[in-house]
């Protein structure tokens, strides 16, 4: 309070030196004295309007909108499971409701969970949340949705052995697709599979049956067809770093035909070899 009143002071009389020396008071502070109401209260305050059924659907998004502004900041997006916000929110991610809102609470939780293991665990007590992220990701005809859905997927399994555990429950290898001219979506999946090989393995690798679902779902070949040189530079070397890590697990081996086509993928990407990481071109190249 003290130095409230020095700051105060120092700007009436626009002493400049004294301003300097006393520094901003905590903007906390300030809003508490004048009555704004902490960001915890406008959270709770966000998520009543945007699942209210009398709201609109644009004083929803907007409700959305500043609530993900809010959880930027890491205290924030912990206090979410404090709060309990995470049940009302995941609320809004089921099949009927509207697809914009859905987008907006996808990015909402891969905001949240992005390297923070705190709200990994939280979200995590909500496994209602991975199971309608993987239904999006399988059934919704939104490609932008589906995208959306990914990148909460992938942040929340990074590094989160339990949020992978239930990932493969529910069966979200199934949605980990790549198909050639849908360049947001294979990058979302590569990240996918990037965060999938994240996650703590045994010596072979084979603790969690990773190399058996890349098999299962032909992986290896859906990521050497995006190896061409017209193919988007950014997944061409994400889809090479993958192939580099599988090349790394001790246990995992390619096909001779995954090799053939490995080998003719590289030829037709050295045209723009000089634009990739050429760590991982090279590490590929030894694959032969």
């Amino acid at each position: 309070m003290e130095k409230l009143l020095q700051w105060s002071i120092a700007q009436q009389s626009g002493d400049a030196e004294a301003i300097k020396k006393i520094g901003k008071p905590d903007e906390q502070t300030l809003g508490q004295l004048f009555g704004a109401p902490d960001e915890a209260a406008l959270m709770k305050e966000a998520v009543t309007v945007a699942v209210l059924k009398e709201s609109t659907v644009e004083a929803k998004e907007i409700a959305l909108d500043n609530f993900e502004m809010m959880i930027e900041n890491l205290d924030n997006a912990n206090n979410i499971e404090n709060l309990k916000l995470w049940t009302p929110l995941l609320t809004l991610l089921k099949s009927g409701v509207d697809d914009l809102l859905r987008l907006l609470v996808c990015g909402i939780i891969g905001i949240a969970v992005q390297n923070n293991p705190k709200t990994q665990q939280d979200f995590h007590l909500h496994p209602e949340g991975i199971a309608e992220l993987i239904s999006i990701a399988q059934t919704s005809e939104n490609k932008t949705l589906v995208v959306k859905s990914l990148f909460a997927i992938s942040n929340y399994i990074r590094n989160f052995k339990p949020g992978y555990e239930e990932f493969d429950k529910l069966n979200g290898w199934s949605a980990l697709k790549l198909c050639q001219g849908q360049d947001k979506a294979n990058l979302r999946v590569l990240a996918t599979i990037s965060a999938i090989l994240s996650i703590d393995r045994d010596a072979s690798g084979k603790d969690l049956k990773i190399i058996d679902h890349i098999k299962e779902h032909h992986l290896v070949n859906e990521m050497i067809a995006l190896l061409t040189p017209n193919g988007n530079v950014n997944t061409v070397d994400m889809a090479l770093n993958i192939i580099a890590q599988l090349a790394a697990i001790k246990d995992f081996s390619f096909s001779k035909e995954e090799l053939s086509s490995i080998s003719n993928g590289l030829k037709s990407i050295e045209p723009i070899k000089e634009r990739l990481n050429n760590d991982d071109f090279n590490s590929v190249e030894q694959v032969k």
